[in-house]
């Protein structure tokens, strides 16, 4: 009988941690899922706000029927769009405006399939089936919506940006990244926290709490990579964009090396690095000595910003 109980008890005890480290596992998954989400919410975000930047504040005045941009226009915006997602690595970026209750493209980055196959077709004033309603109440509300939806395309967790153009047109800006991305990540966490969980449970929880703390770490790290510039460590461009969008008076001044490509090719890229070293830590000189708050950003190659919000 007490080998009977014992048995039991064994079994309850597996049971009970197995239940345990299940639960820390759907835990993680779940935490995990939201820091990425808000990860991605923000580059999202950026995303959308660079796009309106880059097709300018008179791209989208005097918009009236469909013949208002020519297909080789359309095509030649598609390109540039394309190109602009590949570099900031989302899915998608998109403009649209609203038609009595239709909502309609005005431009869109394509799939690479559809300039492969040649089968592209000209995005502006095409319907848009599809439309989550938060595109709808992005409209009704002028305020930013975030939504997770499907399409023909896929799954997407998305962002729209009410704008007005200089003519007074209303138009809304969208930025897509796929939903398995996100998912992918947070399954991956949630898989190592019960693999890792479940060979160290012997061993004691503050080995667990170790690995949490691990996790979101790599999360921060993760945050920092997006926004930091890897070789001198400051504010890369999506920060600059970030500052620019939350500031109503800015001023920049741009920073670069004559024949930068020229010294590398010669001296190579080591030397080129020791160089852009030695130009941040003279430009942070500057900024210090300077009596303005200055603060410096790594753009591109040899290129720096160098932003206040007085002026320069």
């Amino acid at each position: 009988m007490d080998k009977k109980n014992k048995r039991y008890r064994v079994v309850f005890a597996i049971t009970f941690y197995l239940l345990g480290v299940t639960l820390f596992s759907v835990y993680t998954y779940i935490t995990t899922k939201q820091e990425f989400t808000e990860i991605t919410d923000k580059k999202l975000l950026i995303a959308a706000h660079a796009t309106s930047n880059f097709l300018g504040k008179d791209f989208h005045t005097n918009l009236k029927g469909e013949s208002a941009i020519s297909f080789e226009k359309d095509y030649q915006i598609a390109i540039r769009l394309l190109a602009f997602t590949k570099e900031i690595g989302i899915e998608y970026v998109y403009t649209m405006i609203q038609d009595s209750e239709k909502i309609r493209f005005v431009t869109s980055s394509p799939t690479d399939e559809e300039l492969s196959t040649g089968n592209y077709e000209k995005t502006y004033y095409s319907i848009y089936p599809e439309a989550d309603k938060a595109i709808y109440e992005s409209f009704r509300t002028s305020e930013v919506r975030y939504a997770e939806y499907k399409d023909r395309w896929g799954d997407f967790r998305s962002v729209f940006i009410p704008m007005v153009s200089t003519d007074g047109t209303q138009y809304v800006v969208g930025a897509d990244v796929s939903i398995d991305e996100i998912k992918e990540i947070a399954s991956i966490s949630a898989l190592r926290a019960f693999l890792v969980c479940f060979f160290l449970g012997c061993i004691g929880m503050p080995l667990i709490v170790s690995y949490v703390n691990s996790v979101r770490q790599e999360l921060r790290s993760e945050l920092r990579r997006r926004f930091r510039d890897h070789l001198t460590s400051l504010p890369n461009r999506s920060s600059l964009i970030y500052k620019l969008h939350n500031c109503d008076s800015p001023s920049l001044a741009i920073v670069n090396i004559n024949g930068f490509r020229e010294i590398t090719n010669i001296y190579g890229s080591d030397e080129g690095d020791n160089i852009l070293l030695q130009l941040k830590n003279r430009l942070l000189y500057y900024c210090e000595k300077c009596d303005r708050d200055l603060e410096l950003f790594r753009l591109h190659s040899d290129e720096f910003a160098v932003y206040t919000e007085a002026l320069l």
